[in-house]
């Protein structure tokens, strides 16, 4: 059989593999040091994957609904063969978001996937359309370590279970999703820390040495008062845990 019409490969070897266990993690280290998620809400990740960031909510007794633009991969997490054994789960392609959200969820989860498709601040847009009106976004994207504001639209492969859908993706820069968020949002935040891990740097005032830089960004229908959240871009920013 040749390797044209052999079977496809089995998605967690790529989802589960070292770097992206260690990857997600820290995500999730980082996700509880901020304390933001509370028992007994509604969660929402759009292109979650076979739904690991999502077992974080479900984990914490919140009702977890999964959405990606495979649908292969949403019958695996269907059928019990992920961590976040939900039937919750939903076909979503965030480059064809509908005019109507079909969901509503106190957090709403965008991990890893604004780089991957070609049309961020539309899907930005729809995920604020799904917030309750006391929601959030936890947004965690590679980002392009300049400091204008701009969106750098690239290629993106699509031969992977993690890649693209549609070849086309984006590097924005901090600013790009800052102001992006400031005109969907009336409350936006950005963690005092950062995961410890070395594709998320603490100080974005020289030339970033990490490829494909990482940032975390919380955006709030209502006021967060948190001294772990600062209502500004911070410059330098520190590892989760250690306090400024």
């Amino acid at each position: 059989m040749s390797p044209a019409t052999g079977p496809r490969p089995d998605p967690r070897r790529r989802f589960h593999r070292d770097e992206q266990l260690r990857l997600n993690a820290r995500r999730t280290e980082h996700l509880s040091w901020l304390g933001l998620v509370r028992t007994g809400k509604t969660a929402l990740e759009v292109g979650a994957g076979l739904g690991d960031i999502a077992s974080f909510f479900a984990g914490r007794g919140c009702r977890t609904t999964v959405t990606e633009g495979r649908a292969e991969l949403v019958e695996m997490i269907r059928a019990g063969q992920s961590l976040v054994q939900s039937r919750q789960a939903s076909v979503l392609d965030l480059e064809k978001c509908p005019a109507v959200p079909m969901f509503r969820a106190d957090y709403a989860v965008c991990y890893g996937v604004l780089h991957l498709i070609s049309a961020p601040a539309e899907a930005l847009a729809f995920l604020r359309a799904c917030a309750t009106p006391t929601g959030m976004l936890l947004l965690e994207t590679p980002v392009s370590a300049s400091r204008d504001e701009s969106l750098n639209p690239c290629e993106e492969p699509t031969g992977e279970a993690d890649g693209s859908i549609s070849g086309k993706g984006c590097r924005p820069t901090r600013l790009w999703v800052w102001n992006t968020l400031k005109r969907l949002y009336p409350h936006v935040y950005l963690p005092r820390s950062q995961p410890c891990h070395d594709a998320f740097p603490l100080d974005w005032t020289g030339t970033i040495g990490t490829p494909n830089p990482r940032a975390v960004f919380v955006a709030s229908m209502t006021a967060l008062n948190s001294p772990r959240l600062a209502g500004e871009l911070l410059d330098v920013q520190h590892p989760a845990g250690r306090e400024a």
